[in-house]
């Protein structure tokens, strides 16, 4: 889907407030926490203790996740202003979409068919029929407010992935509320802790952050294959929704539940099989688009043929988060921490004078404006930007450091460090998880 697509040259779209865009969204996320402050209240009057707990652990689980979303777009980060609105569209208006009209199609199903198939199979129906909808539009308001923020598809599965992940922040402390609510033992945090495990620690990595980065990915594949036709473009974003729906419809199906019984094994086999394909495929894009924007934007810093910006072999080290962190440690080994900082701060500037450089390529009439709304004339940009790396680099030559590249053998070391590293990752996440499902009586 990405191999052929490059980051799409635009500028920012001013947005002011005579944008119906930005009211609608206003008043939907209004909406939405208002909705969810009546279910919310209540719980922190009469259980302090374990709502209070939910927010921090659900918190503090959302740290690690943004931290991972963020990152994947380095050469182009997005505004935090952005990134709270897609957190605060899945969290307050998705969710609560999902639950108003969750209950009514749920009722809907037990009249029409019959209650037993309503309860055992609405969580899969119902789920992403009204869940998925109402996340996918998060991401077309990020795109009606600030069209020229989502120019690649890896932002679209940015954005896509916070609004999933605001969802999933709000649907997980509902659900510990229930289930302290349903245990009859008044404000206790046990009930908080086995939802965390379950929903936070065991589901997170195939939920809801992954089911809307699929569907994020089509809608910006949407917007920067300008090249290929209308109705490809459409049915590509048409597919990806569709498999969100698909993987959240696996994910809440009664499908394997009791195929490889109760114990450690069947429990593991069953979170596998449901939730690694999809994931496997999120990431396939996410690593296609991401080597083509790299390509991209590094060839447009090899145009420049200007080794006081970038060399080829800085150039090279910062397509590869591997290889940025190997030239940092280098630095680090040659020149101290200062150095080692230098360096990064010189990368991020090579990084923002690339997106620059695009922009103002693809803005010739020089109206270009932030997210804030305030006019940003290109071509300045592109000079304080050459300005800032010119600046960077001559403090690293004061510390007797060339360049920021990380040298070849370096790069090999680092790939092979890297490969232990997610070996050893999924083993210590194996044995946790079988730690963790036998403390739930799983075997």
């Amino acid at each position: 889907m990405t191999a052929a697509v490059r980051p799409m040259q635009s500028g920012h779209r001013r947005v002011t407030w005579r944008s119906p865009a930005l009211w609608l969204t206003i008043v939907v996320i209004g909406y939405g926490a208002w909705q969810i402050g009546k279910f919310g209240y209540p719980n922190f009057v009469n259980y302090p203790r374990a709502a209070a707990l939910a927010v921090v652990l659900f918190g503090l689980y959302a740290i690690p996740y943004t931290l991972l979303v963020t990152g994947l777009d380095y050469l182009e980060p997005e505004p935090v202003s952005l990134i709270g609105t897609a957190l605060a569209w899945g969290g307050l208006a998705a969710t609560a979409v999902g639950v108003t009209g969750g209950q009514a199609l749920q009722g809907i199903l037990a009249k029409l068919i019959s209650p037993a198939f309503s309860d055992q199979w609405s969580p899969a129906i119902v789920g992403p029929t009204i869940e998925e909808p109402a996340k996918f539009l998060g991401v077309i308001m990020i795109v009606l407010l600030a069209k020229g923020q989502l120019n690649s598809v890896v932002d679209g599965v940015v954005y896509g992935a916070f609004v999933g992940l605001g969802f999933q922040l709000v649907e997980n402390f509902m659900y510990a509320m229930y289930a302290v609510a349903i245990s009859g033992n008044g404000d206790t945090v046990s009930p908080v802790v086995a939802t965390f495990l379950v929903r936070g620690f065991l589901s997170g990595l195939w939920s809801h952050t992954m089911f809307t980065a699929l569907a994020g990915a089509g809608i910006g594949y949407a917007l920067v294959a300008v090249r290929r036709p209308w109705w490809r473009r459409l049915g590509i974003a048409a597919c990806a929704f569709v498999g969100a729906w698909g993987l959240h419809f696996v994910w809440n199906s009664p499908l394997l539940i009791n195929g490889f019984g109760g114990g450690l094994g069947g429990i593991a086999a069953v979170l596998l099989i449901k939730g690694l394909p999809g994931l496997l495929l999120v990431l396939v894009l996410v690593g296609a688009a991401k080597r083509s924007e790299s390509r991209y934007y590094a060839d447009t810093l090899l145009k420049l043929e200007d080794p006081g910006l970038a060399t080829p072999g800085e150039i090279d080290t910062l397509c590869h988060a591997r290889r940025r962190h190997a030239a940092r440690r280098y630095a680090k080994a040659r020149g101290g921490l200062k150095a080692q900082l230098l360096v990064r701060r010189l990368q991020m500037a090579q990084a923002k004078l690339a997106v620059a450089i695009s922009r103002a390529q693809g803005n010739p009439a020089g109206t270009v404006y932030d997210v804030a709304g305030r006019f940003r004339d290109p071509v300045a940009v592109v000079e304080r930007r050459e300005q800032e790396v010119r600046m960077l680099r001559g403090r690293m030559l004061g510390l007797g450091i060339s360049d920021a590249a990380a040298p070849t053998e370096v790069r090999h070391r680092v790939h092979w460090n890297g490969l232990l590293f997610r070996v050893v990752l999924v083993v210590v996440g194996a044995v946790a998880l079988a730690v963790v499902i036998r403390r739930l009586g799983g075997g």
